[in-house]
């Protein structure tokens, strides 16, 4: 993909040397998209220290008085901004659901191997910046890898996530999403984010998942 400035990047430039943050913004030139980047802007020199690189991605177009250039420039931001008039990344990381919204504003973190530490949807733009740096110098919450199991089920998951949740994405080593999880008073509990996974919880307490991909089922037990 080009950045504003025309210049190519892709995934596999980062891959084996920094994690990235992605994060997606409804417009430039408003208030708390301005206050989103400036607050990344500002927390920028510790991410590179912790090894974070930053994409900021809008559906607006990059030339003209009010594009991705000349917000850039006004903002004297460091990182790339990346146009994305045709929706791709959006529609590929759920910024949006159709080619006619604009993007929603969240954040996303890949780390160095490809894979999805997290997304968070509900962003606070002015101290945005802070909180990811917050979240990079916490412990890591999960740390699994799957295995083929035939586990037996009970009741099923998918409770209703509280709005002040902290959202966790589950991956397998190939960088499928296979579960999405949120943080919250009760612990870490498990949710379906969309149709492409079912699950249930397996009588050793485990969560058993159900990953359904071109006709063919898989089941992981993810430890808790």
């Amino acid at each position: 993909m080009r950045d504003a400035n025309g210049k190519t990047h892709t995934l596999n430039e980062l891959r084996g040397k920094k994690s990235l943050l992605i994060t997606f913004f409804p417009r430039c030139f408003t208030g708390n998209c301005t206050s989103q980047l400036t607050s990344l802007r500002d927390a920028y020199p510790q991410l590179q220290k912790a090894g974070v690189e930053v994409w900021a991605v809008s559906t607006d177009g990059a030339a003209g008085p009010h594009g991705q250039r000349a917000f850039a420039k006004y903002l004297r931001l460091p990182f790339v901004l990346v146009p994305d008039p045709d929706r791709k990344l959006c529609l590929q990381f759920g910024a949006v659901r159709t080619k006619e919204q604009i993007a929603a504003r969240m954040s996303v973190l890949i780390d160095k191997t490809g894979q999805v530490l997290w997304i968070d949807k509900q962003i606070s733009p002015r101290t945005h910046g802070a909180d990811v740096l917050s979240r990079l110098q916490a412990p890591p919450v999960l740390s699994a890898s799957p295995s083929p199991a035939s586990a037996t089920t009970s009741s099923p998951i998918g409770p209703q996530r509280p709005s002040d949740a902290q959202d966790v994405v589950w991956s397998d080593p190939n960088g499928q999403f296979l579960l999405l999880l949120f943080i919250h008073s009760n612990g870490l509990q498990p949710y379906l984010a969309n149709n492409f996974a079912q699950g249930s919880r397996s009588s050793s307490g485990q969560v058993a998942l159900l990953r359904v991909s071109g006709g063919a089922s898989q089941s992981v037990l993810v430890p808790n």
